[in-house]
């Protein structure tokens, strides 16, 4: 008769030692948290912005994301006009498509009326309106309206994102867990 193997994680009742739980993996966007904070945008806007990624992206967070059967590239699904541009900008200043660079490019837009793609003073006011005054869900709806501009808008996946994000928020300031 063969002994039997205890495996800890069967009985409820029984505690199971730190070292023995399993680890989760922290979530996907937590490295996009820290390049973030290094822009111009403020932390009460991470997690709508975070919430528009995650819909864009298909929850992948991947800065290389294709639209499935469109053009949209990356974390901000750029159009094909601003994809141009973008890829115009990282060039003149010899870096690579990132994560960064991409994150880079739309705090720009958001921030500098001569940005490499122009939102229009309108988009920008309303965006930095949103981030200093708006809740999580004010600014979901406004950067998506406004930054995005998708052509189907997805809006309660994108709020019910920023809901969830948002329960997390506490991770952002980790300094072990997000990019440098």
């Amino acid at each position: 008769m063969l002994p039997e193997i205890l495996n800890p994680w069967e009985k409820e009742s029984e505690v199971v030692p730190f070292d023995m739980v399993p680890p989760t993996a922290p979530p996907k966007y937590l490295g996009i948290v820290g390049l973030l904070s290094n822009t111009s945008i403020p932390d009460r806007a991470l997690s709508a912005i975070l919430a528009n990624i995650d819909v864009e992206t298909d929850g992948t967070f991947d800065y290389q994301k294709k639209q499935d059967k469109g053009p949209a590239y990356g974390l901000f699904q750029f159009d094909v006009e601003q994809q141009n541009a973008y890829f115009k900008d990282i060039g003149k200043k010899g870096i690579l498509d990132s994560e960064e660079a991409q994150v880079n490019f739309m705090a720009d837009a958001i921030y500098n009326k001569d940005s490499a793609w122009d939102l229009g003073w309108e988009a920008r006011e309303a965006i930095q309106e949103s981030f200093n005054t708006g809740s999580t869900a004010d600014i979901t709806r406004v950067f998506s309206e406004k930054y995005e501009k998708p052509k189907t808008p997805h809006m309660q996946k994108r709020l019910d994102s920023a809901v969830e994000i948002e329960k997390l928020k506490g991770l952002f300031s980790n300094k072990y867990l997000t990019a440098p």
